[in-house]
This record gives structure tokens, C-alpha cells and sequence, in this order.
């Protein structure tokens, strides 16, 4: 389990950081999980108020301190401007295996974020999960 042993880790790509969800991110992540062609995809139905996104970052976080789960922002470089969120989930140490999962802004759609954002996640948790 990684989220008692170590703090939020932080990751790096050519055009995002992958970083922790704040609070200050729920406007945005609301604007990202509203949205009723991206919820399809993430299987879920559409958030209805900034409240819900709250909720969801804090249940992010309560998932990574109990090592069960990470989820990181996917945010501009430039910007900070939150875009998506990546993480791992359904994690199984023993059989060293996790589920992935990602949503992204509609507005960034085939622009290669996802990609771009699961090598940077995926290298991060062959070499520190041992998946």
C-alpha cells in the first residue's frame, strides 16, 4: 500500500503535472464530470453540483491514505488548469496488478492527454508498485 508510506507523489510530462486534487479543483473537475459524453465513458452518471466534485476529491484522498487507490490531476504545465485525473485502482499487491482509469476534458479530446499522462503513471507504477 503506498499512502500511509510516502507523501502525494508528483509527476512530470512534456505538457502536464500530474499532481494531487485540491479542493481548489472542484469548479473544474465539476465542469469535467457534468458533462454526460465523458461520464458515459467513465461509467458513472453526471455530477450535479460543485458539492459532488468535493466529495469526490475527498474520497480520492481518503482512497490514497488508506492505500487503496491513486488519483492524480492531470494539469496544464503552463496553466495549472485541471484537465483530467488518471490514477490507479483495484489495486492487488499480492498478484501485483492494478486497474487504470482516466477522464478528460472534452475540450481536450484527441490531443493525446491520456497517453501522454498514463506512460508517465504506468512507468510510476512498474518501478514503485512493482506492477
Amino acid at each position: 500500500m503506498w499512502g500511509l508510506r510516502k507523501p502525494f507523489p508528483e509527476l512530470r510530462t512534456e505538457r502536464f503535472v500530474l499532481r494531487e486534487l485540491e479542493n481548489r479543483d472542484a469548479r473544474e473537475l465539476f465542469k469535467i464530470l457534468s458533462d454526460d459524453e465523458v461520464m458515459y465513458y467513465y461509467g458513472s452518471d453526471p455530477l450535479v453540483t460543485v458539492y459532488e466534485a468535493k466529495n469526490v476529491i475527498s474520497y480520492f484522498k481518503e482512497q490514497f491514505t488508506q492505500g487503496k487507490a491513486i488519483r492524480w490531476a492531470i494539469a496544464d504545465a503552463e496553466t495549472n488548469q485541471l484537465i483530467g485525473t488518471i490514477g490507479f485502482h483495484n489495486w492487488l499487491s499480492q498478484y501485483h496488478r492494478a486497474e487504470i482509469g482516466f477522464e478528460v476534458s472534452q475540450e481536450y479530446w484527441q490531443r493525446g492527454v491520456a497517453s501522454e499522462a498514463a506512460r508517465a503513471v504506468l512507468t510510476y507504477g512498474f518501478e514503485e508498485f512493482a506492477l
